[in-house]
């Protein structure tokens, strides 16, 4: 799976011809324009895949920098308790010396992506594009609901990854 096999499913929803690569004419989006996209709906998703455990570096005394990638930081992995925040792109942890947290990054290789998180991307770029190629504000309400049930069913199957088969997690246990 690539970006335009992606930006392609996406237009392929919206009655638009396939594109090959970002250059063409009839692509929609520069590569650049759908990394925006591409990093909007990981946040949203945070799928495995996108999700990352490191270290941050140190900038300061209880300050540290994101990584390069990193678009949002799901959890600092502390189990002191210390109190954090992020800040622009930093993390303050006031007393912290060291700092590891859970994350999104951007992912660039998509077949590190699970399949469902495809769906969901697809689903999400043919929303944003809807109005502007089809000018059907039915369309793109049709886009966006498309959309949401993908993001609800891909979020289901996230949380249930790393479980065997009929022993997921139950509010009964």
């Amino acid at each position: 799976m690539s970006k335009i096999t992606l930006l392609s499913a996406a237009l392929r929803s919206l009655g638009q011809p396939e594109i090959t690569n970002f250059s063409s004419q009839s692509s929609p989006l520069s590569e650049s324009a759908f990394d925006d996209l591409l990093d909007e709906c990981l946040v949203l998703l945070a799928p495995n895949g996108a999700r990352v455990t490191a270290s941050f570096a140190v900038v300061s005394s209880g300050v540290f920098a994101f990584p390069e990638l990193c678009l949002s930081v799901l959890e600092v992995v502390d189990p002191t308790g210390i109190p954090w925040r992020v800040e622009g792109r930093t993390v303050i942890a006031p007393g912290a010396t060291n700092l590891t947290a859970r994350y999104v990054q951007h992912v660039d290789n998509m077949a590190l992506l699970a399949p469902y998180a495809h769906g969901v991307i697809s689903a999400f770029v043919a929303s944003r594009l809807a109005m502007g190629i089809t000018q059907s504000l039915t369309t793109a309400n049709a886009m966006f609901e498309k959309y949401e049930r993908a993001l609800a069913d891909a979020r289901h199957r996230s949380s249930q990854e790393g479980y065997p088969a009929g022993s997921e997690p139950s509010w009964l246990d």
